[in-house]
């Protein structure tokens, strides 16, 4: 109930808010210390590397050096990577920020 006042008519707002806050505090306490064994990352250290590979060669009319079932993914980190660097916690929170919006 107090909650409900609180939020007034937006809760949805303030869900997806804090949906992005629990998953960037969780992206970047995994960035600096894993809190999963090694083998739980093989897929981000793929991702990660693709997404390195399309920004460095990426340019318009030339293919994109990715596997058809991987490339939507690693366009979308090397889109990251283009603008923020390559730091795989950039990818981590447009993660988080594109979850939170689904939300």
């Amino acid at each position: 109930m107090w909650l409900t006042k609180a939020l007034g008519r937006r809760p949805w707002l303030a869900c997806a808010a804090l949906a992005f806050a629990l998953r960037l505090g969780l992206a970047v306490v995994t960035e600096y210390a894993p809190i999963f064994p090694g083998y739980y990352y093989t897929d981000s250290r793929l991702m990660d590397r693709l997404g390195r590979e399309i920004a460095e060669t990426w340019t318009p009319g030339k293919p994109i050096p990715a596997p058809t079932s991987q490339r939507a993914q690693g366009v979308l980190i090397a889109a990251v990577y283009k603008l923020a660097g390559p730091r795989p916690l950039a990818a981590k929170a447009f993660s988080a920020l594109a979850a939170a919006a689904a939300v």
